[in-house]
């Protein structure tokens, strides 16, 4: 019996499998016991079935045994970031944050004293010795002049930069797009996010309109999960559902975050609690004692309470998060009525999108995904509102 996986499905909405596991939908196709047969045709006939398996997925295991998916490993006690990085631990992997002058999965490329690395210089760019361009350079210079050079100009050195790559403060040295502008009908989608119990987002934007969705990864209908991050009222509120209710929590500073400066979110979300912070908040004050320090509500917690029952690892509940829409950034395509969110465009900038601490290109979403993008070809925008 043959088994093909199955993007999506029912089975795997209430959540069957135990502890950890996540659910797949397979396509499972039995025989038939009867053979049809004419002179120039032998087959057998197949069945369909659909059903769902349970599968470990990367970084869990098991305590007592592998099989039982009920402990998350720490995938940074290698240290795989080296001397060059800081190991940050996510869902299934680890995230390394680079000292300056390093980049690469794990802080492995050297950009001040390194050779060029295949791949590294983006969307286009090229990578350029140091060495290579200052000699370059005095080569087309007079020689009276490139006499009067220091020594230290030759830069024996080494090192490399990406060249053919438009220099701005809204580009990384390798070339990646920090920022983009957005309007209404415009948006950037990317594949979904697979974290399932914990994430961080962080998030900038600077806009003067009250109202606007930032971000939202699910599915259109109101069966699956979904996660967002709107503005309502200029206040910041992020929202997920597990496949039941949505639960909401918002931040806010006094006068909006309407104000056209540039704003900061961060979101972190453990086994349904979630925080919002905002800007450089202190998250611990805002949270215990906001009302009694004038109104300090820069940040707000919540969690998600489920059914007594749910106690036991083995009781089918909604626990994690399954998001099998895509993520898109900056607004939404047209949606039907009753959709899950308040907003659907966004109206200003959006900058620095992290998750998990991984920094995401906002020029790296797939070509047949870009669905529509207000600045699309156009990376020396003026980042004004």
């Amino acid at each position: 019996m043959g088994v093909v996986p199955v993007q999506d499905g029912g089975l795997c909405l209430t959540e069957p499998c135990w502890n950890y596991d996540e659910c797949l939908t397979v396509l499972k196709f039995g025989n038939a016991s009867n053979f049809i047969s004419s002179n120039s045709v032998f087959f057998r006939p197949i069945y369909p079935v659909t059903t769902n398996a349970c599968r470990c997925p990367k970084g869990f295991t098991g305590m007592q045994k592998s099989y039982e998916c009920d402990t998350e490993v720490d995938l940074c006690y290698s240290s795989p970031c080296g001397h060059h990085g800081t190991c940050m631990p996510r869902e299934g992997g680890y995230t390394c944050l680079c000292l300056p002058g390093y980049t690469g999965v794990n802080c492995e490329v050297n950009m001040l004293s390194g050779h060029c690395v295949d791949g590294v210089c983006r969307h286009g760019s090229h990578c350029t010795s140091i060495r290579s361009a200052t000699s370059a350079m005095l080569s087309s210079m007079p020689r009276s002049l490139a006499s009067r050079l220091p020594s230290t100009t030759s830069l024996e050195t080494g090192g490399f930069t990406c060249s053919n790559c438009t220099r701005s403060l809204y580009h990384t040295s390798t070339c990646e797009l920090r920022a983009r502008r957005f309007a209404k009908g415009s948006f950037l989608t990317f594949p979904a996010l697979k974290q399932r119990h914990r994430m961080l987002l962080k998030i900038s934007f600077a806009t003067r309109t009250s109202d606007g969705l930032l971000l939202y990864n699910g599915r259109y209908n109101d069966k699956h999960d979904f996660i967002s991050l709107e503005i309502v009222d200029g206040a910041v509120v992020f929202s997920f559902n597990l496949g039941d209710d949505t639960t909401r929590v918002a931040a806010s500073l006094p006068h909006g975050v309407d104000d056209g400066d540039w704003h900061t979110v961060t979101v972190d979300y453990l086994h349904r609690v979630v925080t919002v912070s905002i800007d450089d908040c202190d998250t611990a004050v805002a949270v215990g004692h906001g009302d009694r320090v004038g109104g300090y509500y820069c940040a707000n917690t919540t969690t998600k309470q489920l059914p007594p029952r749910c106690a036991s690892h083995r009781a089918t509940c909604n626990r994690f998060l399954d998001l099998t829409g895509p993520l898109q950034v900056g607004g939404l395509p047209s949606l039907p009525e009753g959709r899950r969110v308040q907003q659907q465009d966004f109206f200003g900038c959006i900058a620095d999108l992290y998750i998990d601490h991984k920094f995401i290109d906002l020029n790296s979403c797939p070509s047949s995904m870009r669905l529509a993008m207000s600045i699309a070809h156009s990376n020396s925008v003026e980042f004004t509102l």
